[in-house]
């Protein structure tokens, strides 16, 4: 049987909209009230990602100017590991999302993706939207977070003691249910926990990770432009 869809949108202010979808004969399917939109970037890797707004010698201050972006969005995904992909993410409430102003939620989110953003809209304007999807977990290593290991010949390594240092087991909790999701691009801030583990091998890891995350949303389809993925990340130094 076939459906029609149709939807409709009501601007509320700026990047805000109302949002209805509608199904041929029935009544509305869905409606989202005060909708934004604007560009979501994925901030992801271990300790130095995580490091929290809180941890600043001046986190009062900037929380007081942080308040200056309403449009901001933040999202905090929970640790997890899981030995196979998955469709979402594996705990509540992952889809709400807080603003600056819930200065308990901004306090404890990512230092690095935060202030990236808000550097960002400075210069791009500070009405522009951001919607922050953060992603890490400390004192991991980078062979968990992508999928395509034999390309850099790494051993595989399952760990049931220590499941988030496992190959793969973070890409697939908790990288692998956004991949749906549409994005403007990545922040990665990781490598310490590789210093003493396939050290050597790191350079092609970080090349396989960035090539293995922008193939799965481009199959998706959600990249915000399907030919490129910006990928800014710290290389620490030797």
């Amino acid at each position: 049987m076939d459906y029609e869809f149709w939807f409709t949108t009501n601007f509320v202010e700026g990047t805000r909209c109302d949002f209805t979808i509608y199904q041929d004969g029935v009544d509305t399917v869905l409606s989202l009230l005060d909708v934004a939109f604007g560009d979501v970037w994925i901030c992801s890797g271990q300790s130095n990602m995580r490091f929290r707004m809180g941890g600043l010698l001046n986190v009062e201050e900037e929380l007081d100017r942080l308040e200056e972006f309403p449009n901001f969005r933040l999202m905090q995904v929970a640790t997890m590991t899981s030995d196979t992909p998955q469709d979402d993410l594996m705990e509540e409430d992952f889809d709400v999302w807080a603003t600056t102003s819930d200065r308990n939620y901004a306090r404890q989110f990512s230092a690095v993706c935060l202030l990236t953003a808000s550097y960002m809209a400075e210069v791009l304007g500070k009405n522009k939207t951001f919607g922050l999807i953060h992603s890490s977990w400390g004192g991991t290593p980078i062979e968990s977070w992508f999928y395509s290991q034999q390309e850099c010949d790494i051993p595989d390594n399952v760990n049931e003691d220590w499941p988030q240092g496992s190959n793969k087991y973070l890409y697939n909790a908790m990288i692998h249910p956004l991949v749906r999701s549409g994005i403007k691009g990545v922040l990665w801030y990781q490598g310490e926990a590789n210093i003493g583990y396939n050290r050597d091998k790191y350079q092609c890891a970080m090349k396989q990770l960035i090539s293995d995350w922008k193939m799965e949303f481009q199959h998706y389809g959600t990249l915000a432009d399907p030919d490129h993925m910006p990928f800014g990340f710290v290389q620490l130094s030797t």
